[in-house]
C-alpha cells in the first residue's frame, strides 16, 4: 500500500487507530452509502470531462471542509478489502491537486472517502447510477460515541456477512443471518451495503441495487426469487474487487 500511494503522490504516515476518538472506516462508508445522503454536487457519468469536473468539485468541497491540515495531511479510505492495513490511511498530499483523479489511475475507481484528522470532516466520491456524486459529511461528538457503541456489534456481522459471500452464499442465507442477528431492519440495511462496498469491492450503487431487492424489517424479496439470486451472484461473483466495474 505504501509503494502504490507513494507512486500517486500520497506519503503514508502511518495507520491510524481504529479504536481512537472518529468515525471508523466503516462507519465512513454507511454514511457516504446511506439512503438519507444528498450530493453536494453530482457529475455525469457519461460527461466527456467527468475527471476534471470531479477533480475540481472534490477540492473545492474539501477546502471548504477543511479536510486537509495545513501540511496537507488527512485520513484516506479506499473501497475493496484491505487486510494488511485496517484502519484509516493517514497521508500527506504531496501535490495538493487532481487527488481523485490520481487515487481513479492506481485503483481504476473514482470512489474514496477522505477525512479530517479530527474525524469530524469528510468528503467522498461515490459512483451512483448515473452519476458520481461528491458527498460531504459531518460528526458530531454524540453521532461519533453512538457510533463506536455500536461498531463492535456491526463488526462482527460484517465478518460473517463476509464468511457467506467468500463461501458464495446465497442472497437470502444472508438476509436470514442479518435478521437472526438482532440487527433492526435500517442497520441490516446499511451494513449489507456497506459490507458489499468493503468485502467485495463493488459500488455503491451496486450495493444499494442489491439491498433495494429486499423488504426490511421482513427480509421478503420485492423482485421474483430467482431474478433477485441470478443478480446477486452475478455480483459477487463477477464484481469482487474487479476495478473495471467501477
Amino acid at each position: 500500500m505504501e509503494e502504490v500511494l507513494e507512486g500517486i503522490a500520497l506519503r503514508l504516515l502511518d495507520v491510524a487507530d481504529s479504536d481512537s476518538d472518529r468515525p471508523s472506516p466503516a462507519h465512513g462508508w454507511r454514511a457516504v452509502a446511506g439512503y438519507e445522503v444528498v450530493p453536494r454536487h453530482t457529475v455525469a457519468i457519461s460527461s466527456e470531462n467527468a475527471g476534471e469536473e470531479i477533480d475540481r468539485l472534490w477540492h473545492a468541497v474539501a477546502d471548504e471542509l477543511s479536510i486537509y491540515s495545513e501540511d496537507a495531511e488527512f485520513l484516506l479510505d479506499l473501497p475493496g478489502p484491505r487486510q494488511d492495513t485496517p484502519g484509516w490511511l493517514r497521508a500527506r498530499d504531496l501535490r495538493r491537486t487532481r487527488l481523485p483523479s490520481r487515487i481513479h489511475s492506481v485503483t481504476g475507481s473514482w470512489e474514496f472517502i477522505a477525512l479530517s484528522e479530527n474525524g469530524r470532516r469528510l468528503c467522498a466520491v461515490s459512483k451512483e447510477e448515473y452519476d458520481y456524486w461528491i458527498v460531504a459529511r459531518t460528526f458530531t461528538d454524540e453521532q461519533v460515541r453512538r457510533g463506536r457503541e455500536s461498531e463492535d456489534r456491526v463488526r462482527a456481522v460484517e465478518r460473517e456477512v463476509r464468511n457467506l459471500v467468500d463461501r458464495r452464499a446465497s442472497l437470502q442465507e444472508v438476509v436470514a443471518f442479518l435478521k437472526s442477528a438482532g440487527l433492526p431492519g435500517p442497520l441490516r440495511r446499511i451494513t449489507l451495503v456497506g459490507m458489499l462496498i468493503k468485502a467485495c469491492g463493488l459500488s455503491a450503487v451496486e450495493s444499494r441495487r442489491i439491498a433495494s431487492m429486499v423488504e426490511y424489517p421482513s427480509g421478503r424479496f420485492l423482485d421474483p426469487a430467482g431474478q433477485v439470486e441470478e443478480a446477486w451472484r452475478n455480483l459477487v461473483t463477477l464484481g469482487s474487487g474487479d476495478p473495471r466495474r467501477r
